[in-house]
């Protein structure tokens, strides 16, 4: 006995929602284990210090799932243009939340009762997650260009964005912004303008931005490398 697949179950091509499942599953668990380490940490301190960086991981999710939506979307043939540049609009505002995370290790010191070294993996635990949640909503995104533009378009479009998330987390560090605020305070980024017309703070912006782009290009650059190689497996 065999069975005859329908033919409809033939040469169908994996979503992406099926094709990240396992990822999916993957960030799941990494954030799971996020909120035990801050459990343990209210159980060292008593107290919820850190609480603020749980929220700053959700955050990081927002730009993983806008690109499983954004997919989905294309993938089902959506007509509707008004919300596809939605998405792709609020993808581009939350994607450097993913990496904001990383600059929160400037917060890390020894703050007793707490060991110095559980901070320092506690918040290296949360600023992986948010990278890798960045970092795959990027690649998501860069594989469906690939498809429909070529690989070089979505490549220079990873890069640009890889720079764009490091002048987004750079004003979200050091100016304080929010990627809502382009809606609810949309004069707050305009007034903070005026201080690139400071000598310190170009040379502040340049330096942290130039520095963070090549820890997210180099970050990137191997994690592709390593999809690409279990794809030819």
């Amino acid at each position: 006995m065999y069975r005859v697949s329908h033919p409809f179950e033939m040469n169908q091509p994996a979503t992406t929602l099926h094709r990240t499942r396992g990822t999916t599953f993957a960030f799941v668990f990494a954030t799971g284990v996020c909120a035990v380490l801050l459990f343990v940490r209210r159980f060292y301190a008593d107290e919820f210090t850190w609480s603020g960086l749980f929220g700053n991981l959700l955050l990081a999710w927002i730009p993983y799932l806008l690109a499983l939506a954004l997919c989905t979307l294309i993938e089902r043939g959506s007509r509707r243009r008004a919300g596809l540049a939605a998405c792709v609009v609020l993808w581009v505002l939350f994607f450097p939340n993913a990496g904001y995370i990383v600059t929160d290790l400037t917060h890390w010191r020894t703050r007793p009762p707490v060991p110095k070294w559980f901070d320092y993996f506690f918040i290296t635990a949360y600023a992986w997650t948010g990278l890798a949640l960045g970092y795959m909503a990027l690649s998501i995104v860069q594989r469906k260009l690939a498809k429909i533009r070529g690989h070089r378009i979505a490549w220079a479009f990873s890069i640009t964005m890889l720079a764009a998330g490091a002048v987004g987390v750079y004003v979200g560090r050091f100016f304080r912004w929010n990627s809502w605020d382009v809606f609810t305070q949309p004069w707050k980024p305009l007034a903070d303008l005026a201080r690139f017309g400071q000598k310190d703070t170009l040379i502040q912006f340049a330096g942290f931005c130039g520095t963070y782009f090549l820890l997210s290009l180099l970050v990137f650059v191997v994690l592709e490398s390593i999809a690409r190689l279990r794809m030819e497996d």
